[in-house]
């Protein structure tokens, strides 16, 4: 797909070869053992929890909503629109993390780095069973967890390509239009917190491996089935061996 995307403005397709990214190679069932010293660190730490992953950067700046207007609202026009639409994702999935710590799951809340860690640490402050916590590749942390959650953020990409499921979970009325397509659409999906609850509640370790289905769909955009550190290795070598002549 973005092969094509490309070519609709660069014509030269002899130029172009497709071979995925070796970032994305890497996360690989072959290549774990490279953050299993980590991820055992923190489940040893965290023991079994659910990780929810954020992207809420317009309501919850780490700067504050004067700067997000000031700083996009040149590139964005609708940027009071985008704010709007965040709050409700944000207020969402406050009311998330009570409903499930009420349910004793353990919680490991990770904030998008333009959030305000703050904000969140010190809602969920009496809440001893959620951590407020960003440190580190989310990698490591996508490995340790049960699974994850999140309202349509990219890190689901990266869980769907190391072989774990995970959820999103929008607010009903949240438009189509400020939300990020491929994220949800790789993620098993709801708009209703009870039915997240009921879904959770049935889950078990063999159920909770990504839809191979939907993982194809990631493929299509990521060439995953590739080994793109191969072909990017070939590729090069062709091209010194002809500069060389």
């Amino acid at each position: 797909k973005q092969y094509k995307l490309i070519i609709k403005n660069y014509k030269k397709t002899k130029k172009l070869h497709i071979t995925g990214h070796p970032r994305f190679e890497l996360l690989k069932k072959k290549y774990h053992l490279l953050y299993r010293k980590e991820s055992d660190i923190i489940r040893k730490k965290y023991g079994n929890f659910i990780l929810i992953n954020t992207n809420i950067g317009y309501a919850n700046s780490i700067r504050g909503s004067k700067f997000v207007i000031e700083n996009y609202g040149k590139r964005f026009p609708d940027v009071k629109t985008k704010i709007e639409q965040s709050l409700l994702k944000r207020d969402f999935f406050v009311h998330l993390v009570k409903e499930l710590s009420s349910h004793n799951k353990k919680i490991v809340f990770r904030p998008h780095p333009e959030e305000s860690q703050s904000f969140y640490s010190e809602l969920f402050s009496k809440y001893n069973n959620v951590s407020v916590v960003y440190e580190g590749s989310v990698i490591p942390w996508l490995l340790a967890s049960e699974f994850m959650i999140h309202p349509d953020c990219t890190t689901a990409i990266e869980s769907d390509l190391l072989g774990k499921m995970s959820i999103s979970l929008l607010p009903p009325e949240i438009k189509t239009d400020y939300v990020a397509n491929l994220p949800v659409a790789i993620s098993e999906s709801f708009r209703n917190i009870e039915d997240l609850l009921k879904f959770i509640d049935k889950l078990s370790p063999n159920s909770q491996k990504v839809n191979s289905e939907k993982h194809s769909y990631v493929d299509e955009y990521f060439s995953f089935s590739k080994d793109s550190i191969d072909s990017i290795s070939n590729k090069m070598q062709v091209l010194l061996l002809k500069c060389n002549k």
